[in-house]
């Protein structure tokens, strides 16, 4: 992609210490800020009972690449509930945040140095190589389940994955990372994914599902949780969703994820970035509806148009349900004692088998999943005041 890919750069947050700094987007797309202030912030370190003792943080910035331009209500963890409640002003991080269209783009922003971070799930084919000397490594497991899935209308024949021979999916973008998760369960189907189907660029929304129901370009979408959820608001469509057994094996969906390298050098603002997003996260499963009316302030552009705020809201809780459910630990093996963003040995194994064998192209490389994801920054992420954070969203404070 390199400075040919046409950049959707939604808005940078900028949070420096003394205030947070009134961001905007300007008509050349760059984004431009006040200048930066400085004064003192502290954080709290753990001890024995939980946050005891505080102390300075330096300021830290870094460059966030989304792996999506749509920011709906499943992205506000990320996208609005951070700064709108100030968990990365706190952090004193500048976090500069913008998005593009797919995984494999995302990454290859990686590879070129213009971005530090993403979230992307790691089947791209950019994603993995390290014969081409790529070394990406997941630092916070942000979805732990697995979340993409085919889908159909009600009433259509397609009953599972081996009846898709011949058949056209319909996937947001051709660098959708999921891809090669679908490929890998529609071999293990009994098909060559390569042969017996066609993937087919049909956007989201409303779009993508006209393309199903109306143009009839595709035969079965290949979309994910918040996107069917979003898809169904918009046209009133029911999708019929088509699982795969190989899914419930997965523990490792989408990463954090940056250059190994780099988060090597300087942690810190890795760790700050995926603390404010933890927290946000914890807001947001305390208190959904709380959650989504913060993210239609900060990001008035996504709420729903046309409808009452009442089904604005309803509808943005919907598809925040749906993405918070594939976040959640708490039914996973391991908790408590298993900590938030935590990579199981077992699920990342299992994850790399699948999307090998689903890829010819990536059957060919040669690598330790092990060397793919860390676990050394999650103490410092989990430490947090959990139950203060869940007290503020269940009285919905800003």
């Amino acid at each position: 992609m390199g400075g040919k890919m046409a950049r959707w750069r939604h808005v940078a947050a900028l949070f420096i210490v003394g205030g947070l700094l009134a961001a905007g987007c300007g008509d050349d797309g760059k984004t431009t800020s006040a200048p930066a202030t400085t004064g003192a912030v502290s954080v709290a370190t753990t001890g024995a009972s939980g946050p005891t003792t505080t102390a300075p943080l330096a300021p830290k910035s870094i460059r966030f690449t989304l792996a999506t331009q749509v920011w709906s209500t499943d992205t506000s963890v990320y996208s609005s509930l951070p700064i709108a409640l100030g968990y990365w002003k706190a952090e004193n991080l500048e976090v500069k945040l913008d998005g593009v269209a797919g995984g494999g783009a995302a990454v290859q922003l990686i590879q070129g140095g213009t971005t530090d971070v993403t979230i992307s799930g790691p089947d791209s084919s950019d994603w993995i190589p390290r014969s081409r000397g790529l070394d990406m490594q997941a630092f916070y497991n942000l979805v732990p389940k697995y979340f993409s899935y085919i889908g159909v209308p009600d009433d259509s024949p397609i009953k599972t994955y081996a009846d898709l021979k011949g058949k056209s999916i319909g996937v947001s973008s051709l660098a959708q990372g999921s891809i090669a998760m679908t490929k890998a369960a529609i071999k293990q189907a009994g098909l060559d994914p390569e042969k017996d189907v066609k993937f087919v660029a049909i956007g989201t929304g409303a779009q993508a599902a006209t393309a199903l129901t109306t143009k009839k370009d595709v035969d079965v979408w290949g979309l994910w949780d918040a996107q069917y959820s979003i898809m169904e608001n918009a046209t009133g469509v029911k999708v019929r969703p088509i699982r795969a057994d190989i899914e419930k094996t997965v523990d490792f969906a989408i990463p954090m994820s940056g250059r190994a390298s780099k988060i090597k050098e300087d942690p810190e603002p890795y760790i700050r970035l995926a603390r404010g997003i933890l927290k946000a996260t914890i807001y947001a499963l305390a208190n959904p509806e709380c959650a989504v009316k913060i993210h239609y302030e900060t990001r008035p552009e996504t709420k729903p148009q046309g409808v009452t705020d009442e089904v604005a809201l309803a509808q943005g809780v919907k598809v925040l349900k749906d993405r918070l459910a594939n976040m959640d630990i708490r039914d996973l093996p391991g908790y408590p004692t298993r900590k938030w963003g935590e990579t199981p040995a077992a699920g990342a194994q299992a994850y790399f088998d699948l999307i090998m064998k689903g890829s010819a192209s990536l059957g060919a490389e040669k690598f330790e999943v092990t060397d793919t994801y860390t676990n050394a920054l999650i103490g410092s992420i989990n430490n947090i005041d959990f139950k203060q954070i869940e007290a503020d969203a269940k009285a919905c404070k800003r």
